[in-house]
């Protein structure tokens, strides 16, 4: 009988390496977690020539080092993990590297890699090992390239260095920001002193790095502490910006996961707040810029990518739009998860990229977003509380102030026809004045209604997104199993498929960038730049129609004041009014084509939406901006766009009218904003 053993193709580094770990900064990371595995206290990343190919990588740390049984048992085997439970020799860490798929897709940057370890317990030798990846693309499986250990005697002290020589693609700016930003909050920079320090060689990482130490928790209004324990109980607390507790509890349930900490800052960004604060809006918005988000560290090490850009994992700015009041957004605050998993409760993906989605996590996620809630809560009864003071007071000053007339009226005005008269003119302005009480009453509604729409939408936009990132990966594998007869077929049908997901997707993020807070900010406004802003957010949606765009912008910067939420809702509500023209057929003219053309009046922009759709149909000019009316056929409109734009338009102070039949022969609307100093 003659024995056999499972062997691989060198096509399988590339599918564990590269393919697995996409990204430079998740493998380099990797290296960094190897060095803190290895007992280090300091790691330094050096970056030489890598803005271009070609260039080198150097990874050094004063670590306990490997001898030549570590490096053949250890370094060089793959998908290895580590024993749980285990921890390391001197400062008794919980390992954070594991499997070495991260490592391997890291070294695999370059054409070569080189190690140099000196073991602490053999002080003055050295030993080498270099992995030639050239050499892998001329044999049949892995095993026939042999690699040797050698062995050398130094001067240098423990710790080991890798170089990465030859890069096969060059470093953006952008990846080496990303990589400092994730050394940076890896080792928990907000806990303080940690024992282990990574640092990149980049101009980048220092400017970054001080900022990041340049902490603001100070200027939080309020701090939220819920701590988990292993019984499954939660407490919860809320500390405001001078330390004192303003509210605690305990959570009503129970949660089938990991002991944790979770630490909320928050921060109200306006000037009132930081009228006694040393530190300006400014300063705290860029850190919370680069640090904001509820990170995830499990034994002083964060695990990647919770916290990081579209890693909202606690779902914060989605529980913000299905209910805004008093809910914070990851653009006001910084938090952190603190959990400890001795007994692997919670695993990491291969990819290194989070943890793997199970029953535990989810319940971690549960603690997080109820401590979240709870905290919604508190201050939304705070809010209810000071409102009602806020309308006793409103009431009773009003009362006041009626009575302090009539007696004002008493002394004044003696003769008794002259006071009937005045009494039935102030009565009169009190009718008016309930009259647009009444009115705003009733735009109250109108609102909150568009509001719950819109809330909707962006809720529905969230999640369909979700499933949607996971079509290209199952169309991925389709096309692989397909068999060669049929794959010119098949793949035509997958390319189908495939831009159907891309309109999809361009429909589920128009709600979710609308939607955006800081876009209700009133200020001085780039008029233009908003126009070219939304112009680019339906290009994709109106390139799926077959429709041109065409923009005109006169010279010059042209600024309003008022809000950008402002100036889109009314352009959205255009584009949606086109689309839907194109859609019902109809058209004059054989081209789709919409224009926005821009031109200077008496101290305000003339800006003019004309389409060659369908034109204004089946409704009378005036009632267009009436709510509730629709000339859609389909009972899917609502009635209320050009509603929200004649409202939008004179909240600017400007005024609009439109044109059944433009000069491209569809509907045409024209908007006269106001323009402040300067703005032309």
């Amino acid at each position: 009988m003659k024995n056999a053993h499972l062997q691989f193709s060198p096509d399988i580094l590339k599918r564990l390496g590269e393919e697995l770990v996409p990204h430079a900064d998740q493998g380099l990371l990797e290296l960094a977690k190897n060095a803190y595995d290895a007992d280090a206290t300091e790691c330094v990343i050096t970056l030489e020539n890598v803005h271009e190919e070609g260039g080198m990588i150097i990874i050094t740390d004063n670590g306990l080092g490997m001898n030549a049984t570590a490096i053949k048992n250890g370094w060089l085997i793959l998908g290895a993990s580590s024993k749980q439970g285990e921890v390391t020799k001197v400062f008794k860490r919980v390992p954070a590297g594991n499997k070495g798929l991260g490592r391997l897709a890291a070294l695999r940057l370059g054409r070569k890699a080189i190690l140099r370890t000196r073991p602490h317990d053999e002080p003055g030798i050295e030993y080498k090992v270099v992995i030639n990846w050239d050499d892998y693309d001329s044999v049949r499986v892995v095993e026939d390239v042999p690699i040797s250990i050698d062995k050398a005697v130094t001067t240098l002290s423990q710790g080991s260095d890798i170089e990465i020589v030859g890069l096969h693609k060059a470093l953006s700016k952008s990846d080496v920001q990303r990589l400092s930003r994730n050394l940076i909050l890896m080792s928990d920079p907000f806990a303080g002193k940690t024992g282990y320090h990574v640092a990149l060689a980049a101009p980048e990482f220092s400017d970054l790095e001080s900022m990041v130490k340049n902490a603001y928790f100070t200027d939080a209004v309020y701090r939220l502490r819920a701590e988990l324990l292993s019984d499954g109980t939660a407490s919860f607390e809320v500390f405001d910006w001078k330390g004192s507790r303003l509210w605690q509890g305990d959570s009503t349930q129970k949660y089938e996961t990991v002991p944790a900490v979770f630490e909320l800052w928050l921060f109200i960004l306006d000037k009132n707040t930081f009228s006694t604060r040393k530190s300006t809006v400014t300063e705290v918005r860029a850190w919370l810029k680069l640090t904001g988000g509820v990170h995830i560290y499990e034994d002083g090490i964060r695990v990647a990518p919770y916290g990081g850009a579209d890693a909202d994992w606690l779902e914060i700015n989605l529980m913000r739009v299905r209910s805004p009041e008093e809910r914070p957004s990851t653009n006001n605050t910084i938090g952190r998860m603190t959990i400890i998993n001795n007994d692997g409760r919670l695993q990491q993906k291969t990819d290194r990229n989070g943890y793997i989605e199970n029953e535990d996590f989810f319940e971690l996620k549960r603690f997080g977003q109820d401590a979240l809630k709870w905290l919604a809560h508190k201050r939304m009864a705070l809010a209810e509380t000071r409102r009602d003071h806020e309308k006793k007071q409103s009431s009773a000053e009003s009362k006041k102030a009626i009575d302090v007339l009539d007696k004002a009226l008493e002394k004044a005005v003696k003769d008794p026809k002259a006071k009937k008269d005045i009494e039935r003119a102030v009565a009169k302005a009190f009718t008016t004045t309930e009259r647009e009480k009444k009115a705003l009453r009733d735009d109250l509604q109108l609102y909150r209604s568009l509001a719950t729409a819109g809330m909707t939408s962006a809720v529905f936009s969230h999640q369909i997104s979700q499933p949607i990132g996971h079509v290209d990966k199952l169309l991925g594998k389709i096309e692989k199993k397909v068999p060669a007869p049929v794959k010119t077929e098949i793949g035509s049908l997958i390319a189908l498929l495939r831009k159907a997901k891309e309109k999809l997707l361009a429909y589920t993020r128009l709600p979710l960038k609308l939607l955006r807070s800081e876009k209700r900010r009133v200020g001085s406004l780039d008029l233009h730049r908003i126009i070219q802003g939304i112009s680019n957010d339906y290009r994709p949606v109106l390139d799926f129609g077959n429709i041109r765009l065409k923009l005109q912008f006169a010279a010059g910067v042209p600024s309003c004041l008022g809000s950008i939420a402002l100036i889109e809702g009314i352009l959205a509500n255009f584009f949606a009014n086109s689309v839907k023209a194109f859609d019902r057929g109809g058209t004059p003219s054989t081209e789709r084509l919409i224009t926005i053309q821009t031109e200077y009046g008496d101290d305000c922009l003339q800006v003019t939406f004309a389409d060659s759709g369908s034109g204004i149909v089946d409704i009378a000019i005036e009632d267009i901006w009436l709510p509730g009316k629709t000339t859609d056929k389909s009972d899917l409109g609502t009635g209320f766009g050009l509603t929200i734009v004649r409202d939008s338009v004179k909240d600017l102070g400007g005024t609009v009218w439109a044109k059944q039949k433009g000069n491209l022969g569809g509907a045409e609307f024209t908007v006269l904003i106001p323009l402040v100093s300067g703005g032309a």
